[in-house]
């Protein structure tokens, strides 16, 4: 049986006459000499209504399942779906009779669920005997009075669940609302919903969200979405079954996200237990941010079996927009199992090229990276995916086996690229991934990654070295401002301000222009110094506001900013410490980790990168910035900033992969730490101009890049071949992407 459901009464026609027409194409040639209907009555079949949000009167109310149905509830609703199956073929016409009967089971059901809760309230209020030789009296009296406010707190539950059902009762006389309850009546209180839904919701951008029936304003349609949500998964979404009204910590899916995300989450709903789910739609939610979400719901809630991307064909030639299929299935009540596995697949040619049986067998079967010419297959558990997108905050941890025994514990999740990683990326990728299983780690489980420090007035604290001061223990230097005179060294740290002053690996304290005024002390222990004489001197200072609502406006003091004004002293930034390694965070055409010899501060526009495992830094250092980190860092990254930059968040660095164990150690090459690290195409001896694609040209490494790839390469087993592969693989990522941004700009 086939059903569903459009939100417009000219769809439903189109749907019906599209239905009529694959029957009629298909019919016995013989048929045309029966008497009888050639064609069924679909009316039944696909109906008109909103799918998403069901509302009664003002109610919003979520696709509810009714267990233990009385038998005379059943027996209506079995004449209900032989009265339909008449009407389907035709022996009967009167279809407003079938949605009397529809009502009329549905009110039934009502009526039962509300008896169903009067009879727990009585059960409630029976007195329960306390056992005298048991408890003494005082424990006694505390077990009443808690036994109490809990049965007072479940009958105000069911008190106002009642008054929901009767609510819901009495809207069902003044106007027939689309209740997939009501309209599908046979298939939610026979079967439990339904065995497979196959859909492909519209793409709305949540901008132009809108309630389809011009019943409610787009910001109420919105919230009804949202209350659909908690309703329909109220164990996942919902603060509690009290307060249904809130979302839980970190559950509230993002505002930015897209009609079809909640298409994906009702349309779970709308499935029996052994249901399965199969979507067509755009792929954005496997990447951007307001996909995390539903990708952390899939990995909690409903087990997902594939995600299928097609890299020779689009799925639909006219719309612009990329697709993938996902097979999931039903919403499992105790979560799913971390050792499930989802399986990634890009097909290399049309689907109805390799679509066969041998090729479904071997995807489904594969519990390693499978490929060939037709497909390749990621298989990944969901403990993995759960791990690869999570922020995790970490203690300090002393030791590498105390990291390697945490490891297995997911934080925060906030999603992960899982279609630039596992469908849309280079074929060497996944051959990194198998042969460095047991190779590679995170760097986020063995460093802490975190952005640099905000001063919250640049101009004041940031100060340029201009030479030694009159005594020894003094600095001359100049701020923002103008002002120009002495400091204590003390006070003044080494800074790496911006990433134009990260030219090499390793960065040295002569190197860097600017000192950072660092303060801890009170003013009472800074008399006679030239360090309270400049916050004295910041205190009186004139400044005009650049930027916000103030903009032009005149304050004395930097004490005064909104950006210092909480602090307890402003001129305390705080006890910020040095790490070990620096990143830029929005690289262009140069990867590389800096090694912070210097023992600089960091400004908030880098990373500093802290291991929490006792290492040599200078080695892990130069081991970070082998080739291979720039596939993780473009895979990890995000594209669509101006100019082709690749933007990184902390959680994104922290899932690029080093070596676990080193067994090929060798002194860094310091004339490779301390030259300009070239960009990434003369880095790998590839011209990504030339007349020859990236694909096929022989890659020429520069003789001190390739020594240090080389350890890394040796370490996980690769061929020539696919060393090289890997040099192509980093610089058609890089082109790809600063490439289509001189294009935008050549055609802007």
């Amino acid at each position: 049986s086939l059903y569903g459901v459009e939100v417009k009464r000219w769809a439903v026609w189109i749907n019906h006459l599209r239905l009529w027409l694959t029957l009629f194409v298909d019919m016995p040639d013989d048929s045309k000499h029966s008497f009888e209907p050639l064609l069924p009555n679909l009316t039944f079949k696909v109906r008109t209504g909103d799918s998403l949000v069901q509302r009664i009167g003002s109610k919003t109310f979520p696709v509810q399942g009714h267990a233990n149905l009385p038998q005379e509830v059943k027996r209506k609703i079995t004449q209900l779906k032989q009265k339909k199956r008449d009407f389907f073929y035709n022996k009967s016409k009167d279809y407003r009779i079938i949605e009397q009967e529809e009502l009329a089971v549905f009110r039934a059901i009502l009526d039962e669920e509300i008896t169903e809760r009067q009879k727990q309230i009585r059960s409630l209020n029976k007195p329960v005997e306390i056992q005298q030789a048991i408890f003494q009296a005082s424990l006694e009296e505390q077990i009443k009075l808690d036994f109490t406010k809990e049965t007072e707190i479940q009958q105000a539950r069911l008190e106002s669940e009642i008054a929901e059902l009767k609510a819901q009762k009495q809207s069902l006389k003044d106007k027939r609302p689309f209740i997939w309850s009501i309209e599908f009546a046979e298939i939610f209180f026979d079967r439990g919903g339904f065995d497979i839904i196959i859909g492909n919701p519209p793409y709305l951008r949540q901008e132009e969200i809108s309630d389809p029936n011009d019943a409610l304003e787009p910001k109420d349609y919105k919230e009804a979405l949202l209350e659909m949500l908690r309703l329909d998964f109220s164990d996942y979404f919902a603060k509690s079954r009290a307060q249904i009204d809130q979302f839980k910590r970190g559950r509230k899916p993002s505002g930015r996200s897209d009609l079809y995300t909640y298409f994906y989450v009702r349309s779970l709903r709308l499935l029996n237990r052994q249901g399965v789910h199969v979507f067509i739609c755009s792929n954005s939610w496997l990447d951007v941010g307001y996909g995390a979400w539903l990708q952390e719901f899939f990995l909690r809630k409903a087990p997902l079996y594939l995600v299928i991307d097609n890299h020779a064909r689009r799925s639909f030639a006219r719309a612009d927009i990329n697709t993938v299929i996902t097979v999931a299935c039903a919403v499992r009540s105790k979560g799913v199992k971390k050792d499930h596995t989802v399986r990634f697949v890009a097909f290399k040619q049309p689907f109805e090229d390799v679509v066969f049986s041998d090729n479904l067998l071997a995807i489904e079967q594969a519990t390693t990276t499978q490929q060939d010419q037709c497909f390749r297959v990621f298989p990944i558990t969901v403990g993995e995916l759960l791990r690869e997108g999570s922020e995790v905050e970490q203690s300090q941890l002393d030791n590498y086996e105390a990291v390697r025994e945490n490891m297995t514990q997911p934080g925060k999740y906030v999603g992960d690229k899982w279609g630039g990683k596992y469908l849309r990326a280079p074929d060497i990728f996944f051959t990194v991934l198998e042969k460095g299983k047991d190779k590679l780690i995170r760097l986020g489980d063995i460093a802490k990654v975190r952005r640099g420090f905000t001063t919250g007035a640049n101009d004041f604290f940031y100060l340029e070295q201009l030479g030694s001061g009159s005594r020894p223990s003094l600095l001359r230097v100049r701020n923002g401002a103008g002002w120009e005179g002495e400091i204590e060294e003390e006070y003044l740290k080494p800074v790496i301000k911006g990433p134009r002053e990260c030219r090499s690996i390793v960065i040295k304290p002569e190197e860097l222009k600017y000192r950072i005024f660092v303060c801890h002390k009170s003013k009472a222990d800074l008399q006679e110094t030239k360090a309270l004489e400049y916050i004295e001197w910041g205190e009186a200072f004139s400044i005009s506001i650049k930027q916000g609502s103030k903009k032009g406006d005149t304050i004395i003091g930097y004490q005064n900013l909104q950006t210092i004004e909480g602090r307890k002293r402003w001129w305390d930034i705080g006890n910020c410490r040095y790490p070990d390694l620096v990143m830029v965070k929005g690289p262009w055409n140069r990867h590389f980790v800096i090694i912070n010899s210097a023992k600089a501060y960091c400004d908030q526009q880098l990373y500093e990168i802290s291991f929490t495992i006792n290492t040599d830094v200078p080695f892990w250092g130069y081991l970070c910035n082998t080739t291979l980190t720039g596939i993780f860092f473009e895979l990890e990254g995000r594209r669509n900033f101006g100019e082709g930059i690749l933007w990184l968040a902390s959680y994104e660095i922290k899932n690029i992969r080093v070596l676990r164990d080193v067994q090929e150690y060798q002194q860094p090459d310091q004339h490779f730490l301390r030259r300009p690290v070239e960009d990434i195409f003369t880095e790998c001896g590839i011209d990504p101009e030339s007349e020859v694609p990236i694909a096929e040209q022989e890659p020429n490494p520069l003789p001190d890049r390739k020594a240090l790839d080389d350890i890394v390469f040796n370490a996980l087993g690769l061929t020539e071949e696919e060393r090289k592969e890997v040099y192509r693989a980093v610089c058609q990522l890089v082109w790809e992407r600063i490439s289509k941004a001189r294009s935008v700009n050549r055609n802007g």
